[in-house]
């Protein structure tokens, strides 16, 4: 049996309880995978709306390349999901497998695992409730990841507390707060995420994940808000048709600033400050926390992938070590990264093949030096990596030798966070550790 979308054709099917997945050859192992978290996480969808199961399957399209996924999103959304990682339309859902086609494995509840429990929800509401799509990025976003978070948990459970993809929104969110740039709920309903830049359009994702989480929250105190909300949700389900969304704002702003369920606003900036989270947060992606504090830092050929730790700042003196596996030969880098003051600002020391580089961040990538060197990352395996940050000067040591010095002549290189991370393939830490 074949499907096809647009000019790809998927040969390839395998059908579960609620899921008929199709992929390529190259990503088998990838959808037999999914199959059982996506069974579990849409039998819990369909609990949560106290719905019968569709009788029909979902239909799921995995995508081993850039260009074919490219391809289904101009078709499907006429290009405005081609940079994303996944997406859901006419109760469908389309995943990129991300950031190594043929090499990402799902397993180690990951990116691909979250896009893809995220996208189920948007497809079975598009597959029940067609008019919920209307109600707001606000609320099905929120909703899509809030539901996604639980369904990679388990039972009764939240994900946040290990995996970094989950953390990293209240990460982000709580760096807003602290700078006073956090969206009103109102200005987070009122404006369009796609017409915004990235991290606004983030920042506003990451809100509305937090803000249904809160709402949807497990503990005893929060009983009947989250019979309110859920009360909310099945009467949105219900309307039949526009405005919806300024139907959904109206009542869901009705409902939530009476004061007899307490003051919205300053509750989620207090539910967003004190839940015990990952103190990992990503920039790019892919980063898993696995077994015994080993960190799994995963990105495509032209891509970064950094793991910082948001819990420790560091004054301009530094040392940072680590060991690190190289799960890939070829072009990977791994870096060690520090001095990050904000979102997009942060250095890092490329480890790489017959070469060693100092690069800057600040919205875009800047090459500041680069050393070749015999001694570099020239094979797969087991390295150590070390970074000293004095004041303006940095010098680098890959197995214990002396690798690369540079000094900054216009002054100190800022304190901030520090991580780890990679570029062009997967490596693994452990023993990172740090001295300021």
């Amino acid at each position: 049996m074949q499907m096809g979308i647009g000019t790809v054709v998927h040969k390839n099917s395998l059908e579960t309880n609620y899921l008929r997945i199709w992929y390529p050859n190259s990503e088998m192992a990838n959808a037999f995978a999914l199959a059982e978290l996506g069974d579990s996480a849409v039998h819990r969808y369909a609990q949560n709306l106290q719905v019968e199961l569709p009788a029909d399957p979902i239909n799921v399209h995995l995508f081993g390349s850039r260009l074919d996924f490219e391809r289904a999103a101009d078709l499907h959304t006429r290009g405005a999901s081609r940079s994303a990682p996944g997406f859901a339309k006419g109760s469908e859902v389309f995943i990129r497998v991300l950031p190594l086609p043929r090499q990402t494995v799902a397993g180690d509840q990951g990116m691909l695992e979250c896009v893809f429990v995220h996208e189920l929800c948007h497809a079975l509401y598009q597959r029940l409730f067609p008019v919920f799509r209307l109600a707001g990025m606000w609320l099905t976003e929120g909703v899509a990841e809030a539901w996604g978070e639980r369904a990679i948990a388990g039972p009764d459970a939240y994900a946040a507390q290990r995996h970094p993809w989950y953390a990293t929104a209240f990460h982000l969110v709580r760096e807003a707060l602290s700078a006073g740039a956090l969206p009103s709920i109102l200005e987070l309903q009122t404006r369009r995420f796609p017409a915004l830049p990235h991290y606004e359009r983030f920042l506003r994702y990451s809100m509305s994940f937090l803000l249904v989480r809160m709402l949807e929250s497990l503990h005893p105190a929060n009983a009947a808000r989250r019979e309110l909300f859920g009360g909310f949700l099945k009467q949105i389900c219900g309307l039949k048709g526009p405005p919806i969304a300024r139907k959904a704002r109206a009542d869901f702003n009705a409902l939530f600033n009476d004061p007899s369920a307490g003051p919205l606003e300053e509750g989620l900036r207090q539910y967003v400050s004190e839940e015990k989270i990952c103190p990992w947060h990503m920039f790019g992606w892919d980063v898993r926390v696995l077994d015994e504090g080993v960190i799994a830092v995963e990105a495509a050929d032209r891509d970064d992938a950094i793991a910082f730790h948001a819990q420790e700042v560091y004054t301009p003196q530094l040392e940072l070590r680590a060991n690190f596996e190289v799960c890939r030969r070829g072009i990977c880098r791994a870096h060690l990264a520090f001095g990050r003051t904000s979102w997009n600002s942060h250095y890092c020391v490329a480890f790489g093949p017959g070469s060693i580089s100092l690069i800057q961040y600040d919205g875009e990538f800047r090459l500041l030096e680069r050393r070749y060197v015999s001694t570099g990352l020239s094979r797969a395996g087991v390295h150590r990596a070390r970074i000293v940050v004095d004041g303006s000067h940095v010098e680098a040591f890959l197995d214990e030798e002396s690798v690369f010095t540079y000094r900054k002549t216009d002054g100190p290189f800022p304190a901030g966070q520090w991580g780890v991370g990679a570029s062009g393939g997967r490596l693994l830490f452990w023993d990172v550790a740090q001295a300021f």
